[in-house]
């Protein structure tokens, strides 16, 4: 069995990092964009402003369900969820 290099062992994960923070960093400015604004409005307009989970019309959030479609979300991709049931989709 061949011994890994641990010089591209190490280049692999910061490679890794580097992707993720990456992704992360895009998916941040995403958020703040008028798109993706426009995205929220155009949810509550079409399902109104309340919980899909507990019909409650206050601190409202848009999760996504998947990440598959991410930048080109469809509507069916997202769910309104108020910041509790938020947090409790995301176990946290």
């Amino acid at each position: 069995m061949r011994k890994k290099d641990p010089k591209k062992v190490a280049q692999g994960k910061k490679s890794a990092k580097n992707r993720k923070r990456n992704w992360k960093k895009k998916y941040k400015k995403y958020l703040l964009s008028n798109e993706w604004a426009q995205l929220k409005i155009d949810l509550f307009e079409y399902r109104g402003k309340e919980c899909e989970k507990c019909g409650e019309t206050k601190y409202l959030q848009v999760h996504h369900l998947s990440y598959k479609n991410i930048f080109q979300e469809e509507p069916e991709d997202l769910m309104i969820l108020c910041k509790s049931c938020h947090k409790k989709e995301h176990n946290i």
